[in-house]
């Protein structure tokens, strides 16, 4: 039976390990400083060092002045943490809880939001 067009079919996340061919084939860590287990393709997030007038397509091709830096993650918790660290989410954090270090984000719960 197929499980194709059910709901486990649209949730299903495929997870590969993250792989750093420039290291000897070593699979990378979490980026988050207080995890050492290993990245996965799913979590990752991307930081934009461009102005907003920029579209990402110029600037990976080369086009445009800026550049991307991909961050990976072993799971949506550590995401979650680093996201909430960084930025304007910082700020808010700081606001709501004195640091920005280690807070979940408002509304965050066991991996989902």
């Amino acid at each position: 039976m197929s499980v194709r067009g059910t709901s486990e079919w649209q949730h299903a996340k495929i997870e590969r390990l993250l792989i750093n061919m420039d290291a000897g084939g070593r699979p990378l860590e979490c980026v988050w400083p207080l995890c050492d287990r290993r990245s996965v393709s799913v979590y990752q997030t991307i930081a934009h060092e461009h102005t907003r007038n920029v579209s990402c397509s110029d600037v990976d091709a080369g086009v445009a002045l800026g550049r991307h830096y991909h961050y990976t993650f072993c799971s949506a918790n550590c995401k979650d943490l680093w996201d909430n660290a960084t930025g304007w989410h910082a700020l808010a954090s700081i606001d709501r809880t004195g640091r920005a270090f280690g807070n979940h984000s408002p509304g965050y719960r066991r991996g989902r939001l």
